[in-house]
């Protein structure tokens, strides 16, 4: 459905011929209204306004526009000149700039570090941990031989000790088997005769004297 109007409401003050073609100037006017979120024209929007300020207005907004655009372009450029800056102090190969330095730096380091600690087995710190320990491996092994050797002839006084006690032990062994073959040989003495010397039997007197009355 169309929209009506009730024009009984509006007030025409005057009226003018719009049917002359004109050549625009700056001192023409342009009748404008603005549209509202509907669609409609917004009641008490409507106005006019000369070329000549629409003409300063949007000079106004592409003269920001190319301020803006201005300032955009000298950032970019300063940007691109930090960002230069930056490429030639930190160096944009092995050998300049920082990085340069920082490589150099950390091969000297290296350098360093590998001259203190040693590459080799007899050199640096490294060859200086082996030679020690070497020689307290070689005084160890000195010190314990000379150890052993002690324990040794101290062994062998003790063996010298042992056989001579053994050599006793057997003599007095061997002379307590004379001792006890000579008692056993002193208790199996035979009784005396007349040719063999033997245990003689005591005899009281009255005896005797018979044997020898006898004897006579």
């Amino acid at each position: 459905m169309a929209d009506t109007i009730d024009t009984s409401k509006i007030n025409i003050d005057s009226t003018f011929s719009m049917a002359q073609a004109q050549t625009p100037s700056e001192d023409h006017s342009l009748f404008a209204f603005k549209i509202g979120s509907d669609g409609k024209p917004e009641k008490g929007s409507q106005g006019w306004y000369t070329i000549k300020s629409l003409i300063a207005a949007l000079g106004k907004v592409a003269t920001d526009a190319e301020a803006g655009a201005v300032d955009a372009k000298e950032a970019a450029e300063q940007a691109l000149a930090d960002c230069e800056a930056a490429l030639a102090a930190i160096g944009q190969d092995d050998s300049s700039g920082a990085r340069g330095q920082a490589i150099s730096a950390i091969s000297t380091a290296l350098s360093n570090a590998l001259a203190s600690i040693g590459q080799s087995d007899t050199a640096g710190a490294r060859g200086d941990a082996i030679a020690a320990i070497a020689a307290k491996l070689t005084a160890s092994l000195q010190e314990w031989s000379t150890s052993i050797a002690a324990d040794k002839t101290e062994v062998a006084g003790y063996k010298t000790a042992a056989e001579t006690a053994k050599t006793d032990a057997e003599s007095a062994r061997d002379q307590a088997q004379e001792i006890l073959e000579s008692v056993q040989e002193a208790a199996n003495v035979s009784d005396a005769s007349e040719t063999t010397a033997g245990i003689v039997e005591l005899m009281t007197y009255d005896e005797a004297m018979t044997i020898l009355n006898a004897a006579d």
